[in-house]
């Protein structure tokens, strides 16, 4: 028999996250900033640099606590090949922290 458990060692409400994968992210190409960690905003279809501090990481998110990068923004992820042989990005919007456990445990309360 086995069991899965997940252990909340802490909670962040409203914490501003990105996926993991945007802090990984280095476009072909373009010279990488120096410094800290950093991640990149795609804005007017092109793509910028911003600086950024990362706090505590869940299933592929992290926190950002520090940086010039507001709910919304648009972070790059990866690069997809189009017919013209460009590199468009592939982004994902920048959202607040969402706890999806804190619901499935109190779904599991109700029964």
């Amino acid at each position: 028999m086995t069991a899965k458990a997940d252990i909340i060692t802490g909670d962040v409400p409203n914490a501003l996250q990105v996926p993991s994968a945007a802090l990984r992210y280095q476009p072909q190409g373009v010279a990488q900033p120096s410094g800290g960690s950093h991640l990149w905003v795609l804005a007017d279809g092109s793509i910028r640099p911003v600086a950024v501090r990362v706090g505590v990481s869940n299933e592929g998110m992290t926190e950002i606590v520090g940086g010039n990068l507001s709910d919304g923004d648009t972070v790059v992820v990866g690069d997809a090949a189009n017919r013209a042989g460009g590199f468009p990005a592939i982004a994902s919007r920048v959202t607040g922290w969402i706890e999806p456990l804190h619901a499935a445990l109190a779904g599991l309360a109700d029964r």
